[in-house]
């Protein structure tokens, strides 16, 4: 990430959508948008999008998978939930790196 020009005010944003979403296709990396100084929004590229949620899919199938393969009776909702959401977070944390 390039803080100089992948952090943008969300009134640049809006001048420069065109050019913002382009960058995003052709460099495959995330704008972050501020309003107030603080972040508001993520602008992906629609092929990002999309691996963030074949990603999510994949890792849903797999812990789907290996419960049956386990014959395990689960785990409760709240921690199903929790886990997948740090799943998603690693995997988004290695795809920025």
């Amino acid at each position: 990430m390039r803080l100089c020009t992948d952090i943008v005010p969300i009134g640049e944003a809006k001048a420069n959508l065109s050019r913002l979403v382009r960058r995003t296709r052709e460099e495959h990396t995330p704008i972050f948008i501020t309003q107030n100084g603080r972040p508001a929004a993520v602008l992906v590229s629609a092929e990002e999008w999309d691996l963030m949620n074949w990603q999510y899919d994949r890792l849903f199938q797999e812990s789907i998978e290996r419960a049956l393969e386990e014959d395990d009776p689960g785990i409760p909702h709240e921690e199903a939930m929790r886990m997948l959401d740090e799943s998603i977070q690693r995997a988004g944390a290695n795809r920025a790196s």
